[in-house]
């Protein structure tokens, strides 16, 4: 994996990240809840999480590597690592950033 831009990654973040209060776009998950957060699918060893959006843009912010990666069943991932710990973000760098 080669690391990719922080300040990109953050942006693609903010753009992808889904309210907890609607139907996830990404995976159609019908879990939902009152909400307004905005969460961000995460994957650390074998298990997934929704983390916070500040949550996400926090550990990007403090992490020694960002690198592009894919899991294991396809989807676009951002590979953050702090120290010995590693988490897989569901960002697509690859989509458009801003409009609507």
């Amino acid at each position: 994996m080669t690391e990719i831009d922080r300040e990109a990654v953050l942006q693609a973040a903010r753009a992808q990240a889904w309210d907890e209060g609607k139907k996830c776009e990404h995976c159609k998950g019908a879990g939902e809840l009152p909400g307004g957060r905005k969460l961000i699918h995460t994957f650390r060893g074998g298990f997934g999480a929704d983390w916070d959006l500040s949550a996400v843009e926090e550990f990007i912010g403090k992490a020694d590597r960002v690198e592009e990666g894919r899991g294991l069943f396809g989807p676009p991932l951002v590979v953050a690592t702090v120290g010995a710990e590693q988490v897989a973000f569901e960002i697509n760098t690859k989509l458009p950033v801003g409009g609507a």
